[in-house]
């Protein structure tokens, strides 16, 4: 048994680095959690002091960061398993939940205050964000209070659905066992038997499901086994108890307006009715036909939202309702009038969407979700549809009634990445037009070719190679871009495309220039360009360094002054970073946006902070990129977002403006050039 006293934030350090799997910079993972570089390297000295005789290590690794290093992976998972701490308030309100799943009926605060020392006023709080995570959203579980009194609604099926998710968000993919249930008295040998034998049936059925939902099927029948051999039915549930948060009226109309489509079928599911009856067989339990009806309901619903089948046509012919397909269409419909990106001929997008809302709507489970490292770190990657999942997940909230939490943006975010990739694509073409220019002898010239195919595959459609002289040649393929290993003054003056020169090795900086490129044309075929110079929109009044070394919150402040008073239009909205989206891009750069109306265009200000600077919502933040822009331009945020992006990624290019560089001469701005319709 591992015996040691972690912290929460500890913990979450521990949870981090084995999501990530490999070095994670000390930079990001101090940001990651919301502390100061010192902070951390404090947390993890203590951590290595209580955990190193059990095989577990934080490794730092010379000038890149942090790994995790684990011996054993089931110390690892024991330690997750058994260890209980009431410091912060993730920690204390699980605890609370649990206790309150594990008794029926009443429940004295002042006891389980104490079981958890806690103060009366702390548990009052943890009381009410439990009734936000369990009454107000799926599954509704009812909570009633009298006098120093508590008891939680007695529906079983409730009970387990808060259960089992809390098992299989702590269940990890990377070791043998998966999860431990020490405290459950579950042995590992059991749940891979379990495992064993739904796979099985799932082979023999031809049943297809991905792996959440697999881990989720099998812990609802872990769940079924634990909470029967304790006496917990489904048959013995009893009446539920007045609820003082009722459920949103949108829900049960949801329920009842998708009734016809969405109700399960009440048969027995014959692969999971042998899963259980081997199951009494081997653990000499008893199951009711309840139960077998219970978890039939489940892989039904499971199955439904892992089907693959994303032709349109399924929508409308599988078990979807008219209201979750009108939903989505309006979802489509506002984000092309939001951001002018139009996905509406995007078959598997719609089909995923659509099953995915009816699955809110009616209280099934959600597929999987994104772990919140992974969430973040797309977020970085693709910071304009962060913006744009966000305001998804708003818009679901508002027609679904329901509060939704930012794992529902984690959701979202793969699918709109496809999406945009699929319509990036068809915009494109097959391949960008591309010629080769070279000096060298064939076989070398032929080793770069061959090297820009194995890169770039069909993202280029390379013509060549040609000669310096074989302008004519060159001028007939209509290339977009030209690849060369001469840099010639002349080239440039020549060709009005883009004109690259590389090695024959095409190594890294040479692949960063043709990426660049590849980013710029890609910003081009789908967002709306602004119609004025960038000049117009980046000042160079307004990019600047600010020696202040505050808080991030007045240098915001600070920033937001100094831009009116340029524009002489002040912003009625103040900075509010508890409500406002930003995103956080590599190396320490803020960019931060807000709706002004009484603009007749944007205006971007550019601030060096000079230094690492930090608040609550936002750490080592290095670089600020504020703007204002009307409502009537927001179709092109996705160009500043890109500009962003790309400042951000490339230190070297927003230096250039600070020095007094205009961001037109920016090598970010490659295709500048190019004057065809991309739209």
């Amino acid at each position: 048994m591992i015996n040691v006293n972690l912290t929460s934030r500890q913990k979450q350090i521990l949870w981090l680095l084995n999501a990530r799997q490999t070095v994670y910079s000390g930079k990001e993972l101090s940001s990651a959690m919301g502390i100061s570089d010192r902070t951390l390297r404090t947390d993890i000295t203590q951590i290595n002091r209580q955990l190193e005789s059990y095989g577990i290590k934080i490794e730092a690794v010379h000038s890149k960061g942090y790994l995790l290093s684990v011996q054993n992976p089931k110390n690892l998972l024991e330690l997750f398993a058994t260890m209980e701490n009431y410091q912060t308030k993730e920690d204390r309100i699980l605890s609370l939940i649990l206790r309150l799943l594990a008794k029926v009926g009443w429940q004295n605060l002042g006891e389980l205050e104490d079981e958890i020392h806690v103060s009366h006023a702390t548990m009052e709080k943890d009381i009410k964000s439990i009734r936000h995570r369990y009454s107000q959203q799926y599954p509704y579980l009812k909570i009633e209070r009298k006098g120093n009194q508590i008891r939680i609604e007695d529906d079983e099926k409730k009970k387990r659905s808060i259960l089992i998710r809390t098992y299989v968000e702590n269940w990890d993919y990377d070791s043998k066992e998966g999860i431990i249930l020490l405290k459950d008295d579950f042995k590992s040998g059991q749940l891979a038997k379990i495992q064993e034998l739904l796979n099985e049936q799932l082979t023999q059925t031809d049943t297809y499901l991905d792996d959440y939902a697999f881990v989720y099927l099998t812990m609802t029948v872990v769940v079924m086994y634990l909470r029967n051999r304790n006496g917990f039915t489904i048959e013995d549930m009893s009446e539920p108890v007045e609820s003082v948060v009722p459920a949103p009226a949108s829900f049960l109309q949801a329920q009842l307006g998708a009734a016809r489509i969405t109700e399960p079928t009440g048969e027995i599911d014959a692969s999971m009715q042998i899963l259980l009856q081997e199951m009494e067989r081997i653990w000499e339990i008893q199951f009711s036909k309840s139960e077998y009806r219970y978890l039939s309901e489940i892989k039904q619903q499971l199955v439904f939202l892992c089907e693959k089948n994303t032709q349109r046509d399924f929508i409308f012919l599988s078990r979807t309702d008219e209201t979750s397909r009108a939903i989505v269409d309006e979802l489509r419909e506002a984000l092309n009038a939001q951001y002018g990106i139009d996905f509406s001929e995007d078959d598997m997008l719609y089909v995923g969407l659509t099953r995915h809302v009816q699955g809110i709507r009616t209280g099934m489970m959600t597929p999987p979700r994104p772990n919140r490292v992974l969430g973040e770190e797309l977020r970085k990657k693709y910071p304009f549809l962060g913006e744009m999942v966000h305001f998804m997940r708003r818009f679901l909230e508002e027609r679904c009634e329901m509060s939704l939490g930012s794992q529902e943006e984690n959701y979202l975010l793969p699918p709109m990445i496809l999406a945009e990739s699929a319509l990036y694509q068809k915009r494109r073409g097959s391949g960008i037009p591309t010629a080769v220019i070279s000096h060298f002898n064939d076989s070398t010239t032929m080793c770069l070719m061959n090297q820009l195919k194995q890169h770039y595959g069909a993202i280029l459609d390379l013509y060549g190679p040609f000669t310096l002289h074989e302008r004519n040649l060159i001028d007939q393929k209509n290339a977009s871009l030209i690849v060369s290993t001469v840099r010639a003054d002349a080239l440039y003056q020549a060709f009005r495309v883009p004109v690259l020169k590389v090695s024959p090795l095409l190594d890294a900086s040479d692949q960063i220039g043709i990426d660049l490129y590849l980013y710029s044309l890609k910003n081009r075929y789908l967002y709306q360009a602004p119609l004025l110079p960038m000049a117009e929109y980046f000042p160079n009044s307004l990019c600047y360094r600010l020696t202040n070394k505050n808080n991030i919150l007045p240098l915001l402040a600070e920033i937001k002054e100094r831009l009116e008073k340029e524009t002489g239009y002040p912003c009625p909205s103040k900075i509010n970073m508890e409500s406002d989206y930003f995103c956080v891009l590599t190396n320490g750069f803020l960019f931060y946006y807000q709706i002004n109306n009484r603009l007749a265009q944007s205006v971007v200000s550019l601030v060096d902070l000079g230094k690492e600077t930090s608040c609550r919502y936002a750490r080592n933040i290095r670089t600020v990129m504020y703007m204002q822009m009307p409502q009537s331009m927001r179709p092109t945020l996705g160009w500043f977002y890109y500009i962003a992006m790309e400042l951000a990624q490339y230190p070297e290019e927003l230096k250039a403006v600070f020095s007094g560089k205009s961001l037109e001469d920016l090598t970010i701005n490659i295709s500048r050039n190019i004057t065809e319709n991309f739209r």
